[in-house]
């Protein structure tokens, strides 16, 4: 069996979030050493490729998170002029 090195990548992706991560980096590593015959690029190049993937996740969500207060800021000012009184010209 073999397997590129980019499919671990996302797995230590993906199992970084664990709390148990460094004993499952461990684990997925004697397998695929043992079971596994991989395909380069080499596991340091696939780690910081995870560690990339996530930052940027992480960077995205926040950017979402920060543009959809923006709008519903800006729509509740909105409703806050639209629903105001007329101001009356005595």
């Amino acid at each position: 069996m073999a397997t590129n090195s980019l499919v671990y990548a996302e797995a230590i992706e993906y199992f970084q979030s664990f709390a148990t991560y460094p004993q499952v980096q461990a684990e997925l590593r004697g397998i695929l050493h043992d079971q596994v015959k991989r395909l380069y690029p080499m596991y340091a190049v696939c780690e910081q490729y995870a560690t990339l993937r996530r930052t940027l996740r992480e960077t995205r969500v926040q950017v979402l998170s920060q543009a959809s207060r923006a709008h519903r800021d800006m729509r509740r000012r909105l409703m806050v002029r639209l629903c105001r009184p007329p101001i009356s010209s005595h």
